[in-house]
């Protein structure tokens, strides 16, 4: 268990004073109680050095034996074994040392059972606070790494669903070029300026979940100058944005998808075109995106009998940065389609 954090190496040192202190009590309490100084001298240091070995041995031991994959019982009664087992031994070599280290010492079955119990009760103390720690630790462990895996996923959901956004707009743009080649070589270049620009922009920010509003707004009003040159004067547009906003974080390339789709499911629908408006404002913590585009929410694209994966992919992708703190509502205001999206900072 130990290998899965940094802070095994703390454990010696934790051994060391935590016997060296119950070591240390032991002596004083027998020398008030007037017991030989010898003696309480001997049991002070038989303690620190048998606590330090045998528990160090015990968690050794049941590394070894991969106690974290044992049901409760198992490890109830094994525990219990090997502790009854190393405080006999633990006791019997304090009792020989004594025996050997000091004058017409005697004793007895019922004194080296009387020496057992303490240090069985010690030593169980020690390993429930060490499994307690483990345990802990692991609970901690297992809900770090459930962490980073939804980190993971949430990474990957969001590349997927930017893979999504550009292909569509790509093709477009890149037969708009195409086509346009053949009539205006200079329109056609600053056309495709525009496009490296904004692509460029995508790539850059690919990894990022927020960037600044003043960026997406340049780079909004190049989409919205690539798209026109296809529309011309069926597409009107207009962007109002309250002051003070550009330092603003928001999702990266949120406005164009917004804009994207009311376009294509909305004025591009329109015998004679129509409006989009992109207005952006906040009140107290809340930050306000909307998006309104000529149209009707009855009416269908004879391509797509849905309004496609753009909504959703706002709403996963504003789902997978702020949780509840972001909404998606779409909504229909004769004259118009109206999507907006609300950040609470």
């Amino acid at each position: 268990m130990e290998k899965l954090h940094p802070y095994s190496h703390h454990f010696y040192k934790v051994q060391i004073i935590g016997w060296g202190t119950m070591a240390l009590f032991n002596a004083i309490v027998q020398n008030v109680a007037g017991v030989n100084f010898r003696v309480a001298l001997i049991n002070a240091f038989g303690l620190f050095i048998g606590g330090v070995f045998f528990t160090s041995l015990m968690r050794f031991l049941f590394k070894k034996w991969n106690w974290q994959n044992w049901d409760y019982g198992k490890l109830v009664f094994i525990s219990l074994g090997v502790i009854l087992l190393f405080t006999s031994i633990w006791s019997l070599l304090i009792l020989l040392f004594a025996y050997f280290t000091i004058d017409e010492f005697e004793t007895s079955v019922i004194a080296f059972v009387a020496g057992v119990i303490p240090l069985v009760m010690i030593v169980l103390i020690w390993t429930l606070i060490y499994f307690s720690y483990q345990l802990l630790h692991r609970f901690h462990f297992n809900r770090i790494k459930r962490l980073q895996l939804e980190a993971e996923v949430q990474k990957a959901q969001l590349g997927t669903l930017k893979s999504q956004i550009n292909p569509h707009f790509m093709f477009n743009t890149l037969n708009n070029i195409k086509a346009l080649m053949l009539e205006d070589v200079g329109q056609a270049r600053k056309m495709l300026t525009n496009f490296s620009e904004l692509l460029g922009y995508s790539l850059r920010h690919v990894e990022k979940s927020e960037v600044l509003l003043e960026q997406e707004l340049e780079i909004l009003e190049k989409y919205f100058q690539l798209i026109k040159v296809q529309y011309e004067d069926k597409l009107q547009y207009k962007i109002q944005v309250d002051e003070n906003l550009n330092e603003e974080l928001v999702p990266p390339m949120i406005l164009q998808l917004l804009v994207e789709n009311a376009m294509k499911h909305g004025v591009a629908l329109q015998k004679d075109g129509g409006i989009i408006g992109v207005f952006i404002s906040k009140e107290k913590n809340t930050l306000e995106i909307q998006v309104k585009n000529t149209g009707s929410l009855q009416q269908k694209n004879n391509l797509e009998k849905t309004l496609g994966i753009g909504h959703k992919n706002i709403k996963e992708r504003l789902s997978l940065i702020y949780g509840h703190d972001a909404h998606f509502v779409f909504e229909e205001e004769p004259p118009y389609v109206v999507a907006a999206v609300q950040i609470k900072k």
